[in-house]
């Protein structure tokens, strides 16, 4: 239907048209031309904006409106049987009319051209579905975009609907050990300890998520110029109740380890620490259970973010603190169970104080096969105990049998104020051999060794203490006023070793041997330490912490006591 029918309506509507001219002086060419760059102008702003699009569709409703108008008025016979009728159409033909030329200041009759509306009708609808299929490729293109972010949690990239995402951190820490004995007493292993600085920590964490519920982790290590596998684990999340995560990861039983390196508040850990397994390699289910009328989150590890957390894990098995680099191969054909349960009670409960309280018991059990027995060291980072060796009459000395270790542990936290203590039992079977020649002889027993740490922190500038540490308010900037935030925090360790580790049993050679060098192995050790930590901002912190630590046996001579150790150590640390 053209709208070259329209004389019959621009008859009717006479009246309004021929009235016009008197108010407007531009013709109807002009006023033509004024209309199509406007309708320029608009195509401009409908590329750029969705709600001038809205606009322009709002005057196609319009100009839709007229050609209906003007179709239904020429389609009407000439001469209508019903003259009245006519005249009703024609006066609301006219009216209508008079409403749409209205909304454009009145036209006037000269030069009008109704092929013109029809023209810039067809040009919206054109441009109106150029417009759609713009915004749906922008859609599909906005899918397929990387986001970066920078911050306090490293560098991260994550795909516009979060299906990908890739995040590198890291952290350097150096320090500076000072020890204060002061002995000429040489034969005393506690004597004369070097003072040292030292790259501590050189570690970069690349780590993952594909499809929103599949995380992973890869933490290499490059201090001391070695390159070492911290983590490298796959992590199944598919519900948070339920994960599973497979690879070399954390054993779940230390609560100090967990804590990550970058969260201490002692530049060293405890006691607990050296008699606990460190990485392993293995499978782990772990999951998360919310507070009643709540939805649990999943927490790659570590994990103490929700009402209740458990994990359950089947590992290699390693020995008490078994360095990270001799982890990664089995070494016999059995295996480790590790399992763990730590719950919040009261978090939600809405008891404020008791909020940031958590309590929980951790385990193992396995049955090593002639496995490494490892040096323990103390707060000084100094050797303490070592199985075997110089002046003991053995040739070996292994774990070779039943072997479990119970640990119960909590934290509370509320404010300023954080409490962090564990407490750790082993106990496992142990075989020593002794040779003279082609002579041989073994000798079975057992280790019972406890370990414990009890520490307190204060946040001094009121931020609020956290096992995952503290941001600070105000970020370094003294020209504004701002320090940072500062913790001081005060800790006891302390470490017990089986007797059987000294008691002699007849050697090879018929002489008398032992499982440990009483003369160069302590039997016991307490530590107190007091520190304090400076928090530049998110990203720096440096610490400080005065320990002072006193020995039972170890000291060189029959019954002597090991020097005690006073050691001051300092901590620069950067990590993003």
């Amino acid at each position: 239907m053209r709208l070259r029918k329209l004389p019959p309506l621009m008859i009717a509507a006479g009246p309004v048209l021929l009235n016009a001219p008197e108010t407007f002086s531009m013709t109807m060419e002009e006023r033509m031309q004024a209309m199509e760059q406007r309708m320029l102008q608009l195509e401009s702003k409908l590329e750029k904006s969705e709600q001038e699009n809205a606009d322009l569709k709002q005057q196609l409703a319009a100009t839709q409106k007229v050609v209906a108008a003007t179709a239904a008025a020429a389609s009407k016979p000439a001469k209508a049987q019903n003259g009245q009728a006519e005249k009703a159409a024609q006066a609301g033909a006219v009216k209508e009319l008079e409403s749409w030329v209205g909304s454009f200041q009145q036209w006037p009759t000269e030069g009008f051209d109704p092929n013109k509306v029809t023209e810039l009708h067809e040009r919206l609808t054109t441009l109106e579905k150029t417009t759609e299929a713009q915004k749906v490729a922008a859609e599909e293109k906005a899918k397929k975009s990387t986001l970066t972010e920078i911050g306090d949690r490293g560098i991260a990239w994550s795909s516009a609907d979060g299906n990908y995402k890739l995040a590198l951190r890291g952290y350097l820490q150096a320090d500076f050990r000072t020890f204060f004995d002061g002995s000429t007493k040489t034969k005393n292993p506690g004597s004369n300890l070097t003072d040292s600085a030292l790259i501590r920590r050189a570690r970069l964490t690349l780590e993952g998520q594909l499809f929103k519920w599949a995380d992973w982790r890869v933490s290499p290590d490059f201090a001391n110029s070695q390159v070492q596998l911290f983590d490298a684990f796959i992590d199944a999340h598919y519900i948070p109740e339920a994960a599973l995560q497979v690879g070399k990861m954390r054993v779940p039983m230390s609560l100090e380890r967990y804590k990550t390196a970058t969260n201490l508040d002692f530049v060293e850990r405890g006691y607990p620490a050296q008699i606990a397994p460190n990485r392993d390699v293995g499978a782990m289910l772990h999951g998360q259970i919310g507070y009643p009328g709540y939805k649990p989150q999943y927490s790659i590890q570590p994990v103490f973010r929700d009402w209740i957390s458990y994990e359950f894990g089947w590992f290699n098995g390693t020995g008490d603190n078994t360095p990270v680099g001799q982890s990664d191969v089995e070494v016999d054909q059995e295996k480790d169970l590790a399992a763990r349960v730590f719950s919040h009670p009261f978090l939600k409960s809405g008891i404020e104080p008791l909020e940031g309280l958590g309590i929980g018991v951790a385990g193992t059990w396995g049955n090593p096969i002639n496995q490494t027995l490892n040096k323990l060291i103390s707060v000084g980072q100094q050797t303490i105990f070592n199985y075997g060796g110089s002046g003991t009459n053995t040739s070996s000395v292994l774990a070779n049998g039943n072997a479990y270790r119970y640990y119960p542990q909590a934290y509370w936290y509320y404010g300023p104020f954080g409490l962090l203590g564990e407490y750790l039992w082993t106990n496992h079977a142990v075989l020593a051999t002794s040779t003279s020649g082609n002579k041989s002889t073994s000798y079975e027993t057992s280790m019972n060794n406890r370990a414990w740490n009890l520490e307190a922190s204060y946040v001094l500038t009121g931020e609020r203490d956290g096992f995952f540490g503290i941001k600070p308010q105000n970020n370094f900037d003294p020209l504004a006023g701002n320090w940072g935030a500062f913790v001081l925090a005060g800790r006891w360790t302390g470490l017990t070793l089986d007797a059987h580790a000294f008691e002699p049993f007849k050697g090879a050679n018929g002489k008398n041997a032992t499982l440990a060098n009483p003369l160069t192995s302590v039997s016991g050790a307490n530590t107190f330490t007091a520190a304090l930590n400076w928090y530049l901002n998110p990203f720096m912190k440096v610490q400080t912490d005065y320990s002072n630590t006193w020995f039972t046996g170890g000291g060189g001579t029959k019954d002597e006591n090991r020097r005690q150790e006073q050691a001051w150590f300092t901590r620069f640390q950067i990590a993003y």
